[in-house]
């Protein structure tokens, strides 16, 4: 029965139980074991949700589920194991504040949002977990305002990320990276003016800090995390209260946090600067119903994407569908940047 436990076969499980009660009804180990049965359910079906929070490379989800787990457990032996894997998760999660969201009335828990606050030389960097998941990149056909390059395809993201909660700030980029090139000044305005070379070196320096692996985000990685399965006419409908924008900004790029988030806590995804992407801006694959996995981009091009919109641009290209490309030198007071951890 124990056996049939740890391997998630409840059914039988059950059925060495009652063979046990069958045979020796007043045996105290049968008892016992009977009386605990539900409660070692609950664990294993904990465990296995941390499991698979594992595989998805969501370690704080599987954190969330471990820890469970070791509250309801009663057996010593259960116990300790759990001790152990929850040790595996002590580097990741002892230097950081960790904010879980919690699951749903069914038990679900996805991790879409949950908040990890990194400090680095004095300096916080606040991420938001994007879950692995499936979305339709791009715009319908006919839809106002939509373009030619934005037609609509089915794309599935088979590994989730931490994407920065905002724009990569003046007092984020200054202490990295010795320089300030913006425009506009103010230590929790966005940088900006920046080139992809001058962005991808910000990137390396920081994961020697972190220990992790930082990277600009791909195209679809930004818009997935732009959405964050939320109803988008809603917030095109709500813009000013999500994004700064030519009708709204009075001219100027903004400190970050001033709007807003989206569903999954991230700010100014929409507005106030428009943010560089790793990829080279090319058509998206032919074909509306051709599922495309882990998008990445051609090899090679003469721009790359840049997405979002700015202080300076109309409401519709704000839209999370717009596309844009600048060359890989070039400045812009307009444009900065905002990163990922896988």
């Amino acid at each position: 029965a124990k056996r049939a436990l740890a391997a998630g076969d409840f059914g039988q499980a059950d059925s060495w139980v009652a063979r046990a009660v069958q045979k020796s009804p007043e045996t105290p180990q049968v008892k016992e074991f009977q009386q605990n049965l539900p409660a070692w359910k609950a664990c294993v079906e904990l465990i296995q949700k941390g499991e698979k929070a594992q595989r998805e490379r969501n370690s704080l989800a599987a954190y969330y589920w471990l820890e469970q787990a070791k509250a309801k457990s009663s057996d010593p032996e259960l116990t300790l194991g759990l001790q152990s894997a929850l040790s595996k998760f002590t580097a990741f999660v002892q230097d950081g504040k960790l904010e879980y969201s919690q699951p749903d009335e069914k038990g679900d828990f996805s991790g879409a949002g949950t908040r990890l606050v990194k400090k680095v030389d004095g300096v916080e960097y606040a991420f938001r977990w994007c879950p692995p998941g499936r979305f339709r990149m791009g715009s319908i056909r006919n839809r106002p305002y939509s373009q030619n390059d934005e037609h609509a395809h089915p794309v599935i993201l088979t590994q989730g990320f931490w994407m920065h909660e905002t724009e990569v700030t003046q007092s984020q980029w200054q202490p990295l990276m010795n320089s300030n090139p913006s425009s506009y000044k103010g230590a929790d305005k966005p940088v900006e003016n920046v080139t992809m070379g001058e962005c991808r070196e910000f990137c390396r320096r920081l994961s020697e800090k972190l220990g992790a692996d930082v990277q600009l985000p791909t195209e679809a990685q930004w818009e997935y995390a732009c959405r964050a399965d939320e109803p988008q006419q809603t917030i095109r409908d709500r813009m000013n209260e999500f994004a700064w924008h030519k009708g709204n900004s009075h001219g100027q790029k903004r400190p970050v946090r001033q709007k807003k988030p989206n569903a999954w806590g991230l700010y100014d995804m929409r507005g106030n600067v428009e943010e560089r992407c790793s990829d080279w801006l090319a058509p998206y694959p032919p074909g509306d119903e051709e599922t495309v996995k882990d998008p990445q981009g051609p090899e090679s091009g003469g721009k790359r994407v840049v997405r979002g919109g700015s202080w300076h641009s109309s409401v519709t290209d704000c839209r999370v569908t717009r596309r844009i490309g600048m060359k890989e030198d070039e400045r812009n007071s307009h444009v900065g940047l905002r990163v990922v951890v896988k």
